[in-house]
């Protein structure tokens, strides 16, 4: 640099100094997040505790295959996909249910049934049994108290009257797990409707961080040709990539329809052959992306680990 442009620069910094004083220009103060740019010793405890996880981190899933494979953690935001009737209410309501059971707190919003009849599934569910004693029924629900949560209402809900009450079910309710059953109810899966979508997974994204909340919400896969020979992936659920790209875990649900075909023709050979596959195609903070296959007790709306094995009952019986 010239000696001169020196100079002039020199006696510009004083000038701004003398008017300004002690006061910092505005375009000088430090950036919004300035504050957050900090050493490894400074989050030392939080790498530790990363580096010493051995896959048992956050709640279980109901089924033992799952148990070190997925895992439902704090902070995080799961994508549950699948198409029509590929029974992905009926898995989460197991889940659900079992969280409930283990004495998490866990609200569902169910926007496509009623919460009754929400309810009426888990009830068989717990008690393995199609139809349990209204006696049951009502020491079933007692047991449970406030660690299981229903929004009583059916049909559509604003994007910004969903993030509201997911907020509040965090601060006032102490929830640990929200169902949103599903995407539709609340905002389109077009995809002219992108930013929309951008902007309501991103809140919901943002909720999961802050709260601690573990946010599920229900998505429709989009029906490829071969949808009935393999699950889908994660970019065949239907919306705009955001859908996929912001969740930390993303999971497909496929159900084995040509099974269910062969077996109404009365084929023989089918048993072994999976009922349900979860395809866990993206989990940000684990290393485990796969598929695991489930099977079906078709008696109490159940899914276990191995065709010759029947489900127990979550209660005393």
């Amino acid at each position: 640099m010239q000696r001169d442009e020196m100079a002039r620069l020199a006696t510009v910094a004083d000038a701004v100094r003398g008017e300004h004083g002690r006061r910092i220009p505005e375009a000088w103060e430090p950036p919004k997040h300035a504050h957050l740019l900090r050493s490894p010793a400074a989050f030392l405890d939080d790498t530790m505790r990363k580096l010493s996880d051995d896959g048992m981190g956050g709640d279980p899933l109901p089924w033992s295959k799952c148990a070190t494979t997925l895992r439902l953690r704090p902070h995080e935001m799961t994508v549950w996909a699948g198409s029509s009737g590929s029974a992905k209410s009926t898995m989460l309501s197991e889940a659900m249910l079992s969280l409930a059971t283990a004495g998490r707190r866990v609200v569902i919003l169910s926007l496509e049934m009623p919460a009754y009849a929400v309810a009426a599934k888990m009830a068989i569910q717990a008690h393995c049994n199609r139809h349990p004693s209204r006696g049951r029924v009502e020491a079933w629900a007692e047991g449970l108290g406030d660690t299981l949560t229903f929004l009583d209402l059916t049909g559509d809900l604003e994007p910004q009257d969903c993030i509201r009450l997911v907020r509040y079910c965090a601060h006032e309710l102490g929830t640990q797990h929200i169902l949103i059953d599903n995407l539709t109810k609340v905002i389109s899966a077009d995809n002219e409707h992108a930013e929309q979508q951008r902007k309501f997974m991103a809140q919901l994204h943002r909720t999961a961080i802050d709260t601690g909340m573990h946010v599920h919400l229900v998505a429709h896969t989009r029906k490829p040709a071969d949808d009935e020979r393999q699950p889908p992936g994660r970019y065949e659920v239907a919306g705009s990539r955001t859908l996929v790209d912001l969740p930390d875990n993303v999971v497909t649900i496929w159900r084995n329809r040509a099974k269910e075909r062969a077996r109404a023709d009365g084929e023989l050979g089918q048993a072994e052959k999976h009922d349900l596959v979860l395809n866990v195609d993206k989990q940000r903070h684990a290393d485990f992306t796969g598929l695991l296959g489930l099977h079906f007790d078709r008696s109490c709306y159940r899914l276990v680990g191995d065709y010759a094995e029947r489900a127990a009952p979550m209660v005393s019986v």
